[in-house]
């Protein structure tokens, strides 16, 4: 991520994440790309859940996120239903690895204290700890929402 290498911390009077640099403050708004803000909104995610777990605080145990590997899959490329990361480059591919070995490095820290709740079109077939945890495959008219809870008019 951009500005690794320097103090973060979390503006709790604005929401927002800061860099501090020998430069002075650097909010979130002006770091770099998509992949900077997953990377420091997931860090910053993981902390406050990782606090509130371990000070037994009244949070809902348990953070959902929804397709943490779109930031690495060009907008103008649709992903098919079956895809997997053929079309990421090494680097892009190895970053959305290390996103997903973090959150699952803090639900194993955490459990059975905490549970994240990822839904994603991506898959990583080379990551036992990945394949281990899929629920559900929504494929062929499988879906979050069954169909026949929708009503229709003719």
């Amino acid at each position: 991520m951009e500005y690794s290498n320097n103090p973060v911390r979390f503006d709790l009077k604005k929401l927002t994440v800061v860099v501090d640099t020998e430069d002075g403050a650097v909010p979130l708004a002006r770091i770099g790309s998509a992949q900077n803000w997953l990377g420091y909104h997931l860090t910053v995610l993981l902390a406050l859940h990782k606090h509130f777990c371990q000070q037994s605080r009244p949070v809902p145990h348990f953070l959902f996120l929804d397709q943490p590997s779109q930031v690495y899959y060009p907008p103008d490329q649709d992903m098919r239903v079956d895809d997997s990361l053929d079309r990421l480059s090494d680097i892009d591919r190895q970053a959305l690895r290390r996103v997903f070995k973090l959150i699952f490095d803090v639900v194993e820290s955490l459990a059975p204290n905490f549970q994240i709740i990822v839904t994603e079109h991506a898959d990583l077939k080379d990551d036992d700890r990945f394949r281990s945890s899929i629920v559900e495959r929504w494929r062929q008219g499988e879906a979050l929402i069954p169909k026949d809870w929708f009503i229709f008019d003719s």
